[in-house]
């Protein structure tokens, strides 16, 4: 069994181990750090994972996830994770929405495993639905 431990807010260096080496990611994930909220994902002292909730508009958060290649082997650990802060969040009335290129399997196929469906209305656009 793995244990994670978590750490909110994340730190600025755990963003930017997250972030791909572009200047303009790392610009944006230390914007989202400072606007919204951040939890870092840890297996012992290995970073696996940023998340991101950034308020988007009046009672609506973004969820955005940065993984790195060590998250591989933990992925259902993570998933369960993401189910029970995704529903947390969803029990004080937010909406919870997380973008997808559409064709993006890998990014769909996690979306679908956290709890998250198709908005048929935009394209990309995915919605958190709690369920019992």
């Amino acid at each position: 069994m793995v244990t994670l431990t978590t750490r909110s807010p994340a730190l600025r260096d755990d963003c930017l181990s997250c972030a791909r080496p572009t200047r303009w990611v790392r610009k944006a994930v230390l914007y989202m750090r400072r606007g919204g909220d951040t939890v870092s994902i840890h297996a012992g002292d290995t970073l696996l994972a940023v998340a991101y909730f950034w308020p988007c508009r009046e009672g609506c958060l973004e969820f955005c996830l940065s993984l790195r290649p060590e998250a591989r082997t933990h992925m259902h650990a993570l998933v369960r994770l993401a189910q029970l802060r995704l529903e947390e969040i969803t029990h004080t009335g937010k909406r919870v929405e997380t973008h997808v290129r559409p064709g993006h399997r890998p990014g769909e196929r996690m979306a679908r495993l956290t709890g998250f469906v198709p908005d048929r209305r935009t394209p990309g656009c995915w919605v958190y639905l709690w369920r019992l």
